[in-house]
């Protein structure tokens, strides 16, 4: 028997799945996701990291007041510190050296024998300004640097680098200082200036005992003591040393009894 569909029940069945018009399919909203929502919190809160600022350079005057050991240190330039060289060469002693750039670029044999022979060298500048604590961070930089750069050309880089590294030591011309120096020498290695507690070229004028310059080196010997001498008075030099020697005082390397 045929079976028959009611026209109410066959339309029911035509209208149970209606066709979807895009009018009737709803509009999704996407929530942004986290990386949406946090990059623009974080952007603007994204800064740079400054550059860590060493510590002034700190000044030195003296060595180790226990041990009775004394450092002589000469300054500058000229043909009389190779006669000191033979000195301290003579009596078996080390020195330490602050010198100009100039003296380094016109003697560079002289100062390669005298590393080889256990002798230091230390900066003390391009052309010994005695505003070296005026001028601005840029020249300062250029008179230290350009030091390091005599250096690196008569004794060569692994020098510059084992001084860096074993005696980072700078001595301004005339021991003149300022914040910005000192700062400026910090932040370019050399973590200590050099001063002293007896030398000769002040001394000449400022002589009240009216002592020699022998007396003046050997009344001030005492442990830890930073002696200072210049070229034109090494005629004083041997005499110095045997007096100081006699008072039971030994002459080091600065990187000696700095340590």
């Amino acid at each position: 028997m045929e079976t028959t569909v009611s026209p109410i029940l066959e339309e029911s069945l035509m209208t149970v799945e209606p066709e979807l018009t895009p009018t009737m399919i709803p509009e999704l909203t996407l929530r942004p996701t986290l990386k949406q929502t946090l990059e623009p919190t974080l952007e603007p809160t994204l800064k740079p990291t400054p550059e860590k600022e060493e510590s002034p350079s700190v000044i030195i005057n003296h060595g180790n007041l226990n041990n009775p050991e004394i450092a002589f240190t000469f300054d500058d330039s000229g043909e009389n510190l190779g006669k000191i060289l033979n000195i301290l060469d003579e009596k078996g002693i080390k020195g330490t050296f602050f010198l100009l750039a100039g003296e380094l670029r016109n003697n560079p044999d002289r100062w390669r024998k005298a590393v080889a022979e256990g002798h230091q060298i230390c900066n003390h500048s391009v052309s010994h300004r005695m505003d070296l604590p005026k001028l601005s961070e840029e020249e300062m930089k250029k008179e230290i640097l350009g030091w390091e750069d005599a250096v690196k050309d008569t004794l060569g880089e692994d020098y510059l680098k084992r001084m860096k590294a074993d005696f980072p030591y700078f001595r301004a011309p005339g021991g003149n200082r300022s914040a910005l120096l000192q700062q400026t020498l910090g932040d370019l290695g050399y973590p200590k200036t050099i001063f002293w507690g007896c030398e000769d070229v002040w001394f000449k004028t400022h002589n009240p005992n009216n002592l020699t310059m022998v007396e003046n080196y050997t009344t001030n010997a005492k442990n830890g003591a930073i002696f200072l001498l210049h070229g034109p008075d090494y005629i004083y030099l041997s005499e110095i040393i045997d007096n100081v020697e006699a008072k039971n005082y030994s002459f080091e390397l600065l990187s000696k009894i700095l340590s």
